[in-house]
């Protein structure tokens, strides 16, 4: 059973009836001995838990099968719970796990004194988009999710330095894509995705959809992508200013404009979650694109460019992500095509 050591602060995320969660599987490392998974209770479940956290947040603590928790020195200027954030968007970046979201608790405190002192509140809920697949928690996942966790804790770290500018347009990047996976409107989601992906962007002013959708175009490829770049600016862009978003969406009856904009709310996710995998899990991207400066040089030099590699497939991203019978209806209804878009 994890003990927490005594002189440190701890933020823990647990999460109820996880489907596909390892029974019995050890804690795996995420970041050291400082971020760690979990797969079972992460506290010895004693009296002490119950008389703390009360009949129903204890029962919700007891069924708990996933857990991420962080643990600091309590000289750590960041906040423990960022860490814990970090661990959580390391995972989520690749899918949104099936969970009972009622069961979540987000528990922290410090143990500079005994017995603990603990505050408790819900975990975040995180929305699985309607035809996404379950996220499985597998070793190959949790192994990259922890890499990916290191790149957002220390970006996070440095952005919080003094004189510093650093990483800032980076950090309220992932922090607009957060937002996205936590809201259950379409339109909402939408605007959030595209505007972390703008992280990457950086238009100049009065050229926002003419480089959203040529700059994207080096980043991602896909059959009629500028359609589809154009058509996820034009909806962020209803959504801004509060209007119809069926006015940016092409088709001949509701139902289609319905699935179409709902394909565009998903397309605008999975780009946006592949391109800050991609910029994490690469310490020279995530130099090019540290402040706005950078972002600026990376386009308008060839030679930065090319570090990006191959574009980001997001036909394939379609056809493996999505749910099978639902891609089958939206290839017969004509709404997505044999290639993804």
């Amino acid at each position: 059973m994890f003990v927490i050591p005594k002189g440190r602060r701890f933020c823990c995320n647990t999460f109820g009836q996880v489907e596909g969660a390892p029974s019995g599987h050890p804690p795996v490392s995420l970041n050291g001995n400082n971020l760690l998974a979990m797969f079972e209770p992460p506290f010895n479940l004693d009296d002490w838990w119950a008389t703390q956290l009360g009949t129903l947040s204890f029962d919700r603590l007891r069924i708990s099968n996933f857990a991420i928790i962080a643990l600091t020195d309590k000289s750590d200027p960041q906040p423990v719970r960022e860490a814990t954030r970090a661990g959580l968007y390391g995972l989520l970046l690749y899918g949104i796990p099936s969970y009972n979201a009622l069961h979540g608790l987000e528990i922290q405190g410090d143990s500079d004194h005994l017995p603990l002192r603990v505050s408790v509140a819900p975990t975040p809920y995180f929305v699985r988009h309607v035809w996404d697949s379950v996220l499985r928690l597998e070793d190959p996942v949790i192994e990259s999710a922890g890499k990916v966790a290191r790149s957002i804790e220390w970006i996070t770290s440095v952005s919080q330095e003094r004189d510093n500018a650093h990483f800032k347009r980076l950090v309220r990047g992932l922090v607009s894509w957060g937002n996205g996976i936590q809201s259950v409107h379409g339109g909402t989601r939408l605007h959030a995705f595209v505007r972390s992906i703008e992280t990457f962007i950086n238009s100049d002013v009065g050229r926002g959809k003419r480089q959203f959708v040529d700059r994207c175009a080096k980043l991602a490829n896909a059959s009629g992508l500028g359609d589809v770049l154009a058509e996820l600016y034009d909806l962020r862009s209803q959504e801004e200013h509060l209007n119809d978003w069926e006015k940016a969406v092409g088709g001949r009856d509701t139902e289609t404009r319905v699935n179409r904009g709902t394909l565009r709310v998903y397309q605008a996710e999975l780009l946006a979650s592949s391109i800050f995998l991609r910029v994490f899990l690469n310490p020279a991207l995530m130099q090019l694109f540290r402040d706005d400066g950078s972002v600026q040089e990376f386009w308008s030099s060839s030679y930065a460019q090319s570090f990006w590699g191959e574009p980001i497939d997001l036909d394939l991203l379609v056809r493996t992500r999505m749910r099978p019978i639902q891609l089958e209806q939206l290839k017969s209804s004509r709404i997505i095509n044999e290639a993804g878009s």
